[in-house]
């Protein structure tokens, strides 16, 4: 996997540094900034409450940034927290506020501020996605045979996926981190479909990132614990199945943007990141060890029909 260059853990230190600053003015200030305010007339309704929320958001950034910059790989997904933050702060400032926003120097210093952390938040994501698309020595040392992976990956009930596929066909379903948007959307798309799914003859297997324990946990709020499932940290089934590390517009480009936020305001959130965020998800309808129909995201906001790739349709 590739470095990261030096200046994006030096910055994340700082930003944290400023956040938490700025969350403890909010805090122990806000009498002398709501005086600023009303100078300008910048003053609204519930003002009081909007800064301390505010203060709140500055600290929890705050310690993302912090955390996030010794180990960026891994707790990326703070960053595109902070991303989103801003996007709706660059969007809400101007709808609400409309062309005061030019005449006020504090809300103009804002947006611009705002701005400028957002082509830095996007310029790190990038650095992160190039360096995530670096092959892994341990996923792609494994270049076997479709028919032996098959055999010896086993789900958390001892079976292997070509046990299983000899039964009857199987919707093997990879997915992307738990901590993803789209991947809480998927289980809630599959849940809502597994009957339809079972009436097709096909049997759901999950393969995922993260370990059988936390899997566990994760299934079990979904309803979906009793379904066959695969520990793949390594992404070497992944890769088996053509299933690439993403591009940065592949995870957060504008189509990923369009669909994120609404999924998000639906109730599927954001949560820790919890495998390889850059890792592609895919569907694959196998019967008797042999790939019957397949389904490669060509972004992680991709939504397949699940029912068409359970019966062998077009999706």
């Amino acid at each position: 996997m590739k470095k990261l260059p030096n200046w994006i853990s030096l910055v994340l230190k700082i930003a944290g540094i400023l956040n938490f600053l700025l969350a403890v003015t909010l805090a122990f200030f806000s009498g002398f900034i709501l005086a600023i305010l009303q100078q300008e007339s910048l003053y609204v309704v519930n003002s009081f409450l909007w800064l301390q929320v505010a203060g709140i958001g500055f600290f929890v950034l705050g310690v993302g940034y912090f955390v996030t910059s010794y180990n960026t790989l891994r707790n990326s997904v703070a960053l595109v927290m902070g991303l989103l933050a801003n996007l709706l702060g660059l969007i809400f400032l101007p709808v609400h506020f409309g062309f005061f926003i030019f005449t006020s120097s504090i809300l103009f210093g804002t947006m611009v501020a705002m701005a400028g952390w957002v082509a830095v938040l996007v310029t790190m994501l990038y650095y992160i996605s190039k360096a995530g698309q670096a092959p892994q020595s341990i996923a792609y040392s494994y270049t076997e045979p479709l028919s032996k992976t098959l055999s010896r990956f086993r789900t958390q009930k001892g079976k292997s996926l070509l046990q299983l596929s000899n039964d009857q066909p199987i919707l093997v379903i990879f997915l992307r981190h738990f901590g993803c948007t789209f991947c809480r959307e998927a289980l809630a798309d599959i849940k809502r479909q597994k009957a339809s799914i079972e009436e097709e003859g096909a049997r759901l297997v999950f393969v995922h990132l993260a370990s059988e324990e936390q899997a566990l946990v994760f299934f079990e709020k979904t309803k979906l614990d009793d379904e066959h499932r695969i520990s793949d940290p390594n992404g070497i089934m992944y890769n088996a199945f053509g299933l690439d590390r993403a591009s940065f517009t592949q995870v957060l480009g504008w189509q990923s943007w369009v669909r994120r936020l609404p999924a998000i305001f639906r109730g599927h959130g954001i949560g820790p990141l919890m495998g390889d965020a850059f890792r592609m998800p895919g569907v694959f309808l196998i019967n008797r060890g042999e790939i019957i129909k397949s389904y490669r995201h060509d972004y992680a906001s991709d939504r397949p029909d699940y029912v068409s790739l359970a019966s062998g349709e077009a999706a």
